[in-house]
């Protein structure tokens, strides 16, 4: 009996495999596309800013003179709508811990980076505005880089020295963020850099040869944002006697997410409806054969004329819960894989009453178009010729 009944379990399964898939990628996808929202929604634009990414058009031999970190200052100080700056230093140096040593890109930011790049904390602290004042040597690096320096992720204040042409630096790390350098385009490769960064007020502390990445300016949202990038370059060119010299372009928060979700969304809802309808056919497909193998008990249903309607609402009571089943198991497979996507490319998966709305209202619609077939089916069975035949 009970193998009985795994046996017909597994033909359902089979049957409705398609639903499983199409509502998994569509879950995953819808995920990340939500929680990618969410994050926007808490990012600086909810506090009244736009933010904007400052950087050289032409990065020749003489643009490092033409974009400094004190020009964050400047901006600040000649622009009452810019709210605050943050300048991105950047170098590559070794990473060199008492048990192993590595590349490492090292950026210097202030304490407002941590919201721009939207950068998980899994332990300790992130850069603040003491350690920028103060010029504290103290690094934030990323859980990788951590393990393959340590062995183990927990590691606040334990000593690093960073390491430049033969010079090295002792810092103390202060904490350790979740990767997003590794995101689904390298993550089979094994020679990424890890992550470090540090206060931007140091790297003048110890003489290292910082190279500015860019400037963020953080610009009141009541300003058009064309007329404040102007603004922005006339301030800068002003001040180095250039024109034209200067690429300014609004930062959007999560740009990955609209990378990602442009890239798979389509994919997604063709595959989610491909895989319905299969499923739903599967389903269909299975209930006629049922209805094939009960035909001698419908034909005495139908012979003492009594029944029918029960069994035809059987028919579809049966569908509808083999396909919410299955859109619910695909909806819950979909939900882990959706978060460990949205892990390497640094987006918070997060999953709202919508997408269990598509799920439950997509297989509803599955399921009652998948049982109507076999629910009229019922109604064509002949019961004198079913009886005489057995």
């Amino acid at each position: 009996m009970k193998a009985a009944v795994l046996k017909e379990g597994a033909r359902y399964f089979l049957s409705a495999s398609g639903i499983i898939i199409g509502i998994f990628i569509l879950t995953a996808v819808l995920g990340i596309a939500e929680g990618g929202r969410a994050v926007l929604n808490e990012s600086f634009r909810q506090s009244g800013l736009r933010l904007y990414d400052i950087e050289i058009s032409d990065k020749g031999a003489a643009s490092e003179d033409y974009l400094l970190p004190e020009d964050g200052r400047l901006l600040e100080r000649k622009m009452p709508e810019v709210k605050g700056t943050i300048p991105v230093l950047e170098l590559q140096a070794q990473l060199k811990s008492y048990k192993a040593s590595g590349s490492s890109r090292i950026l210097a930011v202030n304490e407002k980076y941590l919201r721009y790049a939207n950068l998980e904390m899994l332990g300790g602290s992130f850069i603040s505005s003491v350690d920028v004042r103060k010029a504290n040597k103290v690094v934030i690096i990323d859980d990788l880089t951590a393990l393959e320096l340590f062995g183990t992720k927990d590691i606040i204040e334990q000593k690093l020295d960073l390491v430049v042409g033969g010079r090295k630096v002792e810092f103390a790390v202060a904490g350790v963020f979740r990767n997003f350098n590794r995101n689904i385009e390298t993550l089979f490769e094994e020679e990424v850099p890890g992550m470090c960064l540090i206060p931007d007020s140091v790297p003048e502390e110890v003489s290292f040869d910082f190279g500015m990445e860019k400037l963020i300016a953080l610009v009141d949202n009541g300003v058009h944002k064309e007329e404040a990038a102007i603004r922005l370059a006339h301030v800068l060119e002003k001040e180095h006697g250039v024109t034209e010299a200067y690429s300014i372009t609004e930062y959007v928060q999560l740009s990955q997410v609209s990378a990602f979700t442009d890239k798979y969304l389509v994919f997604a809802v063709i595959t989610a409806i491909v895989g319905l309808i299969s499923g739903g056919i599967g389903v269909m497909n299975r209930m006629l054969l049922s209805i094939q193998e009960r035909k001698v008990e419908i034909g005495l249903y139908k012979f003492y004329g009594s029944g029918i309607k029960e069994l035809q609402y059987d028919i579809v009571y049966r569908t509808m819960v083999i396909c919410h089943g299955f859109g619910m198991l695909g909806l819950l497979l979909g939900i882990p894989a959706g978060n460990f996507i949205g892990s390497y490319i640094n987006i918070r998966t997060g999953f709202s009453l919508l997408t269990i709305f598509v799920t439950i209202t997509a297989t509803a619609l599955v399921g009652i178009l998948s049982s109507l077939p076999p629910a009229l089916k019922i109604k064509q069975v002949d019961a004198v010729g079913v009886i005489r035949g057995e």
